[in-house]
């Protein structure tokens, strides 16, 4: 099974020092006021999408807050600036950030929204007849979703694609003629499968089970494109 192995280019440090939370008066004990803890996030590191950040200086134990209120190690999902407060048990605290890249989270559920030819899913493509183009033969459309599982973060997931096509049942002859209408057929296909999602080092691949492989498309935070059909984080 593959791992999703991504990139991290981390910017210059930028460390903010605050003012103990303790008794410690600066002005007459400047050596030990945060200015002269020492307190410093010594790594941040990102692996399989979990973002770490270590400390040293200051006093332990330390407690570490990321830029959208997380505490400890937190998961990434996306491109972009991560920042990681570190506050030690004076008070005293120092920041950092990294630019990430090549981060992406699309787990959870992801339902279709459109298919092919752009049309929304709860709608039909008629097809005509070649002998007659005014007469709808059939209709087709098509529904789904996809699901991205979180465990251990090795990008299993699982599909189930529905194909509905209605069949008209109108009956013409050789001058398009319509001689009888009778009532529509529908019938539906559902096609299931699973398989594992991997980064290639410029996008995201589904790798399934029963053979083939395509890409992910980002399309933004909450909409991905997978072969013509594109879908919403639900």
């Amino acid at each position: 099974m593959n791992q999703i192995k991504f990139s991290i280019i981390l910017m210059c440090a930028a460390i903010t020092l605050a003012a103990c939370s303790d008794s410690t008066d600066e002005s007459s004990d400047p050596e030990n006021s945060c200015e002269y803890s020492g307190l410093r996030i010594e790594t941040l590191l990102i692996e399989e999408n979990i973002a770490t950040a270590s400390a040293t200086g200051g006093t332990p134990p330390y407690e570490y807050i990321w830029s959208d209120g997380s505490e400890g190690p937190v998961f990434i999902g996306w491109p972009g600036t991560v920042e990681v407060t570190v506050t030690d048990k004076n008070g005293c605290t120092a920041t950092r950030e990294a630019l990430l890249e090549g981060i992406y989270n699309i787990m959870g559920v992801w339902e279709m929204v459109i298919f092919e030819g752009n049309v929304p899913v709860g709608q039909f493509i008629d097809h005509y007849s070649t002998e007659c183009p005014d007469i709808v033969e059939s209709k087709t459309s098509m529904s789904g979703s996809y699901e991205f599982h979180s465990g251990d973060y090795k990008g299993l997931f699982d599909y189930s694609i529905t194909d509905t096509t209605i069949d008209t049942q109108i009956v013409y002859n050789t001058d398009c003629e319509i001689e009888k209408d009778q009532p529509d057929t529908e019938t539906e296909t559902t096609e299931t499968g699973e398989g594992t999602v991997y980064y290639n080092g410029a996008e995201l691949i589904l790798n399934y089970f029963n053979g083939g492989e395509e890409p992910v498309i980002i399309l933004g935070q909450d909409r991905i494109k997978i072969a013509n059909e594109e879908y919403k984080r639900m």
